[in-house]
């Protein structure tokens, strides 16, 4: 059924102010779709627990645009967290988290849910400003990227590479490491697959973006010894192998387009926290 309830000439107030982040905390619960204990499988549910409003993460010109059919937003739910919680937010450490400037520190939004909210509903907020400057703002879609855009990895990479990660992930943030001081010199750690990902057989090989050498806790060739040993662990089941070289140890400045473009950013967003 096509929704003709929304009058286009009201888009104007209060939605021309709205923006992407922006959120409202004296909202109703948030919907989902349950099991229904009847024959039809589909129930309607709502939790009201520990939802502390609803933020909006649909583009700000989806939001505002007044054409025909542009009748729902999306929001997220926000939920108040725990002082643990809240310091593994800080070191990027999850994902499906993310913080809201001008909301209470503990109050974050949940990206693992989502709900459409049709305007005429926005239309009764008390809008409430997320972010107060274009950097804080682009942090937050940045964020949103990082969640519904993230490249799903071929399981058998993902056990092949796990000892990898778990290496990054329990070194990262040991001030006196050695390992923990090279990985904390990285911005990024990219994978590609030559020629491609559902190839038979692939060639990987992993980008390292260093950090600017300023921000660097140890050199160069320090960092290079480090991924050689790291990856020379690695076993690959059948269809893989490493590329030559294996790895790729770069600034931004001083890869490629082509080595953004035809390589996938790893699960390792805590490197730049």
């Amino acid at each position: 059924m096509v929704d003709q309830r929304l009058p286009i000439r009201d888009l104007d107030e209060p939605l021309k102010h709205l923006r992407l982040g922006d959120f409202a905390l004296v909202v109703v619960g948030f919907l989902f779709a349950g099991i229904a204990e009847g024959d039809d499988p589909f129930d309607a549910e709502e939790v009201v627990e520990n939802i502390a409003g609803l933020v909006v993460i649909s583009q700000t010109c989806d939001i505002v645009r007044r054409t025909s059919g542009r009748y729902y937003v999306a929001v997220c739910p926000l939920i108040e967290v725990t002082e643990q919680v809240l310091s593994a937010i800080r070191k990027g450490r999850r994902p499906y988290f993310t913080n809201i400037e001008n909301a209470d520190e503990k109050v974050v939004a949940d990206l693992r849910r989502v709900m459409s909210v049709h305007k005429d509903v926005l239309q009764t907020w008390e809008r409430q400003t997320g972010f107060s400057n274009d950097i804080t703002r682009h942090q937050f879609g940045a964020a949103l990227e990082r969640k519904f855009g993230q490249f799903a990895f071929p399981d058998d990479f993902d056990e092949a590479t796990k000892q990898f990660r778990q290496r990054v992930w329990s070194r990262h943030a040991r001030p006196n490491s050695e390992p923990g001081k090279v990985y904390r010199s990285l911005y990024q750690i990219r994978f590609g697959a030559e020629p491609t990902w559902t190839s038979e057989k692939r060639k990987i090989t992993v980008i390292a973006i260093l950090m600017e050498k300023e921000n660097r806790e140890v050199d160069r060739n320090t960092i290079s010894k480090e991924l050689n040993d790291i990856l020379d662990k690695v076993v690959w089941p059948d269809g893989y192998a490493w590329a030559e070289p294996k790895f790729i140890l770069g600034t931004a400045k001083d890869l490629t387009a082509e080595d953004i473009f035809l390589s996938q950013r790893g699960d390792f967003d805590f490197l730049c926290y």
